[in-house]
């Protein structure tokens, strides 16, 4: 009876470590004062504005694109316009979009 107690506490720690870790998106924010700086970060990268919207949770959200890469910003509750690893991506050759980590090293080096 001690060693199912032990066994069931040891899953709840180690099933509750993956819902306690920081996203991506948590880890490293990129924000800018207004959305001219945001937009003027993703032109450095021949990205363009397509367009925004909110997502289920009343967040705005920004998007933009260019024929390699593409950046994702959400306007913040202070009103920065912020970005993260989660959401800038480079395309595929067959289109297909995947995040890659160079393309952000690559967008912050630029700053």
């Amino acid at each position: 009876m001690i060693i199912r107690a032990v066994l069931l506490l040891l899953l709840i720690v180690f099933c509750a470590s993956f819902f306690v870790r920081p996203s991506s998106a948590q880890e490293v924010m990129y924000c800018f004062n207004n959305f001219n700086e945001a937009r003027e970060k993703a032109q450095e990268h021949d990205e363009k504005f397509i367009w925004s919207g909110f997502n289920l949770l009343g967040i705005e959200m920004f998007f933009f694109d260019g024929d390699k890469t593409w950046t994702v910003f959400i306007k913040s509750d202070t009103g920065l316009y912020c970005t993260s690893p989660a959401l800038i991506g480079v395309k595929t050759p067959k289109g297909v979009q995947t995040r890659y980590r160079k393309s952000l090293q690559n967008f912050m080096l630029k700053s």
